[in-house]
């Protein structure tokens, strides 16, 4: 120990935990002051983490008051009654871990560790929670699952970073509105196994909430404002008194799983039916039937309907699979309502849609066949954001006037035939106006006056042209314009003088040029001008770096086209290059050539379609004098552009070194002075193919059909032979891992695939270590690459290291080895703890010189892996030697863990083996087919060689057999001698 504390004095971390400690040593409380003389004074830090898990203290001394840095306090599975006021002086506190205790009372004084961000007090003996923990104003992660609390006090709702919170097991009533209201980054909620009589009404002012867990307590029915809570993935209702579901729970796009089972609901709403939900739990409720329209969720794998008297289906439908029972539900709607996707009558989605806009302020009505806007436009004056896309409306009324409050005005994709402006006059908040592909006859050149707040518009596709002086002067708060398809022969003046205008989109008109002002917009940061009649580039262009980031010119006839650009890259394929002197007028003054502006810019190209592409620094007329120029171009081309560079991400060239006064091209009488002109291309790589159907997603789901879902296809006896253990303990492993690295968790990615399922992830892992196989050899097994085994793997064995270490992945102390003998009783091993598992670990690249030491007796080089377990995931001890003469007693002897036996540092434990007293540690070993399996250290057969851990060793060790057997064969071969020699002397008398 006094090894460990003076490493702590130069790390600042001590971790005292599985040391059998009945209280803390003296020396942690005064670790800077009792340097030793051996040690560097000034090179001594205060401590910052201590560890004092899985040990016997009953008491914190008021000494802890001299450790004022700590940031990371964890004395869980101890025995503490309570904790002294002074952990109040402990103002840098991050993280305190007091779970697994004894403590009935929190000290006050625990609100004046201000920087508390995590604090763990499950499993102790609550019965309150002091007042003053609201003045840890940082605390996000809160735990006091399994106490005896009735009440939450009213001043953590001051606890506003809050973001995740257990308090499962405990005897609350009720959750307070204001704290619900003040905890609006709350992510996780676990309030199960309580006597909760129902959900706040706020409930839906957390918006950022992921996880919902009220499982087990008294609640009769969810509120409508959980529509509010628009991020909810998970909900766990079950053992409720549940009696019907709001229609507004369909308002929950990310929802996932909602687990409603022993409740007393009587059927399930027909407007959930519109949910993507993954799993559906409805068993031990009084459904008598299902609607049609939940056929229609195909995102779900996996609905359970156990314990309900439905009579209109088949029991066989009802307890087979998932898909077969959604493809008859389907086969129940009628042809009208197949065809249209929903039964649901128009006015229903817009009472819907009007519901559902009371919570949001958005009020979405897109593509339901409206010919008019209907009144729940205009009913709510408190709307910020109204889409109605993809109708019939020909005309907007004049009510629509009073929505004063309205940013986002979406009508893309109708029939509107008039401007709007009047209406737009009365709409003074107005930031978001598309009219896009409607049949317009005339924008009046005022127009845009009645808007001025605009900052985007979009009036792409219309018939109308623009007026001949459009007044987008106006608009000075334009950020995004959409032309396209407008007609359009030349570019509007006044666009160019919208200085805070970062997207202009004039695609697909007739533009023939571009006007030099285009280098006034200094905020421009996206240009489209594909499919226009564009042949060149004015060189002002490059004055927009660095502001413009995207330059679109694909299907433009631009003259002297770069082909080896567009013949090497694929369609779509985005170059950006990078070039001194680029895109720069070059003035002769007296015959010499001067560059009035020497800067890097950034431009980006789109050689998307047609195989037009961009030839770049060349105009008619000026070859000559832009020789030096065209040169530098051709080398870039010739440099940057072959087949050698594809693939790189950056190319640096250093081109030429000119000097004109020597060589080349002179111009007048005067010379080019020396220059050294450098060039940089960064080519970027083709753009990726679109997501390919791997199966991923079915392997996935099929996946957990066979052995993860209640009833399974798989039983588990299948399951613990194929995953080496039993589904519960996955199901632990798999939870741990996914709360330590979001990397396992399913999500979404950039291009909105969903991902691999955490099964996938930990199962290929899980393979790898216990079959010893290859990336490759499982990649079929859940559709996955090679890179993605690999990178799972590595950081599945670095989750479990992190997560286990401290539990599992260490020797066991007192009440350990006293827990597991009683366990082991239980199940028919009276006086075994654990069991030696040994297997050879083939090295199939051994080096020849070697080949000798790590041979085993089927001839194959390998390396004995051999390790101490239990059933409980408990592994304290491996071993990893060459193999050669290790049998089970060699093996043995070099453990680790046998070694403490031997030296006394064991715990002592008294036990009864075959009825005879054992006071200490000794193991029997029994050679098994296909390995050895010992029992270690707490175990003996009656029979069987020992080795008892105070002086006693083997009964008869080998060489002991051999000497005997040698004494034998010995006397044997002299009684035959003389046996001869009498037999002789017989002959010779005779004769």
């Amino acid at each position: 120990m006094d090894r460990v504390i003076k490493a702590a004095r130069s790390s600042g971390s001590l971790n005292l935990s599985n040391r059998s400690l009945r209280e803390v040593p003296d020396e942690v409380y005064k670790s800077t002051s009792a340097v030793g003389d051996d040690e560097k004074w000034w090179e001594a830090v205060e401590l910052q983490k201590l560890i004092l898990a899985h040990n016997n203290i009953e008491l914190l001394k008021d000494e802890l008051r001299n450790l004022p840095l700590l940031t990371v306090l964890n004395v869980s599975h101890n025995k503490l009654s309570e904790l002294p006021a002074v952990i109040g002086e402990l103002t840098m506190l991050k993280s305190l871990d007091v779970s697994f205790n004894s403590i009935l009372q929190l000290p006050e004084e625990i609100g004046s560790a201000i920087s508390l961000v995590k604090f763990d007090c499950s499993n102790n003996q609550l019965r309150e929670l002091p007042s003053s923990l609201g003045r840890c104003s940082d605390l996000s992660e809160f735990k006091v699952s399994n106490n005896i609390i009735i009440s939450l006090p009213e001043d953590l709702a001051n606890c506003s970073k809050l973001m995740k919170l257990d308090m499962e097991g405990n005897k609350l009533t009720i959750l307070s509105e204001k704290l619900v209201g003040s905890w609006t980054k709350l992510t996780e909620l676990n309030a199960s196994k309580n006597l909760l009589g129902g959900i706040p009404e706020n409930i839906g002012s957390l918006s950022c909430l992921i996880r919902l867990d009220l499982h087990q307590n008294k609640i009769s029915s969810i509120p409508v404002s959980i529509m509010g809570c628009s991020s909810l993935a998970e909900i766990y209702m079950g053992n409720n008194a549940l009696s019907t579901l709001p229609a507004e729970m369909s308002a929950l796009s990310h929802l996932g799983t909602l687990d409603l089972q022993s409740n007393q609901l009587k059927e399930y709403p027909v407007e959930a039916c519109k949910l993507r939900l993954s799993l559906l739990n409805l068993s031990n409720n009084s459904l008598s039937g299902l609607p049609p329209e939940l056929g229609k969720m195909t995102t779900l794998r996996k609905l359970l309907l156990t314990g309900n008297p439905i009579r209109t289906l088949r029991s066989t439908l009802v307890s087979g699979s998932t898909p077969t029972l959604l493809k008859y539900l389907r086969s129940r709607l009628s042809e009208n309502e197949d065809a249209e996707g929903t039964s649901t009558r128009k006015e229903d989605v817009i009472a819907m849609a009007a519901r559902l806009s009371i919570a949001s302020k958005e009020l979405s009505m897109e593509g339901v066949g409206l010919s008019a806007v209907p009144s729940e436009v205009w009913e709510s004056t408190e709307l910020m954001k109204v889409d109605l896309s993809r109708n019939s409306i020909q005309e907007l009324p004049v009510e629509l006037s009073s929505c004063i409050n309205l940013q986002t005005l979406i009508l893309s994709r109708n029939k509107i035939t008039d401007w709007p402006g009047a209406i737009l006059q009365s709409l003074p908040n107005l930031l978001c106006l598309k009219l896009d592909n409607n049949p317009l006859r005339q924008i009046p050149p005022d127009g845009f006056q009645a808007a001025p707040m605009l900052q985007i518009l979009d009036l792409s596709g219309n018939v109308a042209s623009l007026p001949e002086h459009p007044a987008f002067s106006s608009l000075p708060h334009l950020q995004e314009l959409y032309l396209r398809r407008m007609q359009l022969r030349e570019v509007p003046s006044e666009v160019l003088s919208l200085q805070q205008l970062r997207i202009l989109d004039l695609s697909q008109n007739s533009l023939q040029s571009i006007p030099v002002e285009f280098k006034n917009l200094t905020s421009l940061t996206e240009l489209g001008l594909s499919d226009n009649n564009i042949s060149t580039l004015p060189p002002e262009l490059g004055l927009l770096e660095p502001s413009l980031q995207a330059l679109r010119l694909d299907g433009n006839p631009l003259r002297r086209n770069c082909t080896r650009i567009v013949s090497e890259y694929p369609k779509g394929a985005h170059v950006t290059l990078n070039f001194a002197y680029f895109w720069r007028k070059f003035y002769f003054r007296g015959g010499r050539l001067k560059n009035n502006q020497t800067k890097w810019v950034r431009f980006e190209v789109d050689f998307g379609g047609g195989g037009r592409g961009l030839k770049m620094g060349e105009r008619r007329g000026e070859e000559k004098k832009q020789r030096p120029f065209l040169k530098l171009i051709k080398t870039i081309e010739r440099e940057v552009f072959t087949r050698k560079y594809r693939g790189r991400r950056t190319i640096w060239c250093d081109i030429q070194k000119y000097n004109r006064r020597d060589d080349e091209v002179r111009m007048g009488r005067a010379s080019h002075s020396r220059r050294v002109v450098q060039a940089m291309a960064h080519i970027c790589r083709p753009s990726r193919s679109g997501n390919l159907d791997r199966s991923r997603q079915r392997r996935g789901i099929k996946l957990l059909d066979d052995y993860f879902v209640p009833n399974s296809a798989f039983p588990d006896t299948y399951f613990r032979r194929r995953f080496k253990m039993e589904r519960h303990l996955f199901n632990k492993i798999m939870i741990a891992v996914c709360n330590h690295d979001s990397y396992f968790v399913q999500k979404k990615d950039a291009f909105g695939a969903i991902g691999l399922l955490p099964e996938q992830k930990i199962i290929v892992a899980l393979r790898m270590l216990a079959y010893r196989a290859f990336a490759d050899q499982v990649d079929e097994i859940t559709r996955m690459g090679k890179s993605t085994i690999l990178e799972s793997l590595m950081r599945f064995c670095g989750a479990i290291e992190f997560i286990y270490t401290a539990e599992y992945l260490r020797k066991p102390a007192n009440m350990d080895l006293e827990r597991l003998l009683k366990k082991a009783e239980m199940r028919g091993f009276p006086g075994m703890i654990g069991s030696i598992d040994c297997m050879h670990w083939t090295w199939k690249k051994c080096p020849s010189a070697w080949q000798g030491a790590y041979g085993d007796r089927k001839g194959a080089k390998s390396i004995i892996l051999e390790t101490v377990a239990y059933f409980d995931t408990w592994i304290w001890h491996a071993f990893f030697r060459v193999p050669g003469a290790q049998n089970d007693i060699n093996v043995l002897a070099q453990s680790p863990l046998f070694n403490d036996v031997l030296q006394g540092k064991a715990p002592k434990v008294t036990y009864e083996v075959n009825g005879r007293p054992t006071p200490n540690a000794q193991s029997s070993a029994q050679n098994v087919k296909g390995g050895r399996r010992e029992q270690c250290p707490h175990g003996g057969r009656e029979g069987k060689e020992t080795w008892m851990g105070e002086g006693k060793t083997v009964k008869k060790t080998q060489r002991e057999k051999w000497a005997v057997e040698q004494k034998e064969q010995k006397e044997k071969q002299s009684e035959e001698r003389k046996e001869r020699e009498a037999r002789r002397g017989d002959r010779d008398v005779l004769s």
